[in-house]
């Protein structure tokens, strides 16, 4: 076995570890037979109203790579970009997690035609965005985040997020000042384009604002498809409550920590809606009725990818009958 597969395997149990440790842990303080029970309770309507916002969630997302992608390489259409979505979103929900997905992303792109540094440089852009647009959700709602709550974990732990996406910032804005002489290296020079493209964005106002809206835009969705899960469950919950709690497991589901995000997303929304009354088993089963209809919703993609294999495969067959010819 090779170094990296050996580091790539121990990432994968350290994920599927984590994932179930966490799972324990609330399997040991909640029923999860009244999950269930909460789980089935869910009336019609949710069922019908989650996929139009997921569509229209999925659009949003879209539309924003589809300017990050404008804005770096070339366009691509907005089908082109809603497949891409589609198959990073099937792959995060493997052991790979986002970043696996992410790379898939790149893969697509470079089969367009993008250069593979170009490709990697747009979606990781896309990716800190994404952050950035959550950080500037979490910013609107922190003042009541800080006084809604008692707990001194979740007070810290967003501080700490804001100190963190304030660094990142800065970080990213340095650094396509890196000297000559490191740049003579490959990474260090792809490292140079990356600072340099968001910097391109994040000091012009007509780039930055949409490129964080679009974002900012489909967090909201997510929060009111939280929100949608908490009326259905009968929960006392304000949409208040859901739109300054909600970033906190949207946050902690988007860290490569786990399987999907799969655990700890469902701590983070356990312990951030258990501080506003709602009872543990209903957080839960919101939680981890939000995992499915992310978990379905890739599903598409996973047809998506076998059927761009199947074509890629064909083509090299027919390639090499040409050859042999």
């Amino acid at each position: 076995m090779t170094r990296t597969r050996a580091i790539r395997l121990l990432i994968i149990v350290g994920q599927i570890a984590l994932t179930g440790v966490v799972f324990w842990i609330l399997s040991t303080r909640i029923n999860f037979g009244s999950v269930l029970d909460h789980a089935r309770s869910l009336p019609l309507w949710t069922f019908i109203t989650i996929p139009v916002i997921m569509a229209a969630q999925l659009s949003l997302v879209a539309c924003r790579l589809m300017f990050v992608t404008k804005t770096m390489a070339q366009e691509i259409p907005f089908p082109s970009a809603l497949g891409l979505l589609f198959v990073g979103a099937f792959f995060a929900q493997t052991p790979l997690s986002i970043l696996g997905g992410d790379v898939m992303k790149v893969w697509m792109l470079h089969r367009r035609g993008i250069a593979v540094s170009s490709a990697a440089n747009i979606i990781l852009l896309d990716r800190v965005y994404g952050i950035l647009a959550l950080l500037a959700v979490f910013l609107c709602v922190l003042v009541p985040f800080w006084f809604m709550l008692d707990s001194e974990l979740l007070r810290f732990g967003s501080l700490g997020f804001v100190a963190l996406g304030m660094l990142g910032i800065a970080v990213m804005m340095n650094l396509h000042h890196l000297p000559p002489h490191i740049r003579r290296f490959r990474l260090a020079e792809w490292v140079y384009d990356v600072g340099l493209s968001f910097s391109k964005i994040f000091i012009a106002p007509h780039m930055l604002a949409p490129t964080i809206g679009l974002g900012m835009a489909a967090h909201f969705l997510s929060i009111v498809l939280m929100f949608a899960l908490f009326v259905g469950l009968n929960t006392d919950v304000t949409f208040g409550s859901v739109l300054v709690l909600a970033p906190f497991p949207l946050l902690a589901s988007l860290l490569p920590l786990s399987i999907g995000g799969w655990g700890m997303r469902e701590g983070a929304t356990v312990l951030a809606f258990t501080a506003v009354g709602v009872a543990p088993e209903q957080s839960l089963a919101v939680s981890l009725i939000f995992g499915l209809v992310m978990l379905i919703t890739s599903l598409p993609g996973g047809i998506i990818w076998f059927v761009m294999s199947r074509r890629q495969s064909t083509s090299m067959d027919d390639a090499q009958a040409l050859g042999r010819d």
